[in-house]
């Protein structure tokens, strides 16, 4: 069984150090297209890109409530990239947790 609370058990039976990951999303409005994530570990190491969206924009009112741009996220690395490293950080993370 897998957790990730409390200091639980993960799947191949050791325990971890550190109890929590935050992850925050941010995405176009009304589609719902992830434009940036960030991930924080209880340890203080963080994850954090904007993503390129492949079907929608930036519209202001995204702009003013999380400063991202339209420029930004043309600029950014595709969804699937993006996932690639943060599964990669993630495994990293998860691998300096254990004893």
């Amino acid at each position: 069984m897998f957790t990730q609370s409390g200091g639980k058990e993960v799947s191949d039976g050791k325990r971890n150090n550190y109890d929590n990951f935050f992850v925050d999303f941010e995405a176009t409005q009304p589609e719902g297209e992830v434009i940036s994530i960030g991930v924080t570990c209880d340890n203080g190491a963080e994850f954090y890109s904007l993503v390129k969206p492949c079907c929608s924009k930036v519209t202001p009112f995204i702009t003013q409530l999380t400063h991202i741009t339209e420029k930004m996220v043309a600029e950014a690395p595709s969804a699937n990239l993006v996932l690639e490293a943060l599964y990669r950080w993630l495994k990293k993370q998860c691998d300096n947790m254990v004893d």
